[in-house]
């Protein structure tokens, strides 16, 4: 993961396991497109699925992250 956000010219914060998601922190420069360094790291990790919940407003919290998953919103 650090050397996908390396290659992107962005920084790895964080990672939580959550059991049935993880939630990822990183600092994604403005000179590339969030999606691609996502889905580099997607890549990379063979692991993590193709889904993924993206905010640059504010850590989501359990509760929506759950809502997210079950299709409730």
């Amino acid at each position: 993961m650090r050397l996908v956000c390396k290659k992107r010219q962005s920084k790895f914060e964080s990672i939580e396991n959550h059991g049935n998601y993880l939630l990822i922190k990183i600092l994604a420069s403005i000179e590339e497109a969030i999606g691609i360094v996502i889905e580099d790291i997607i890549n990379k990790c063979e692991f993590i699925d193709e889904e993924y919940m993206c905010t640059n407003v504010e850590k989501p919290e359990n509760g929506l992250i759950n809502k997210w998953i079950n299709d409730e919103i």
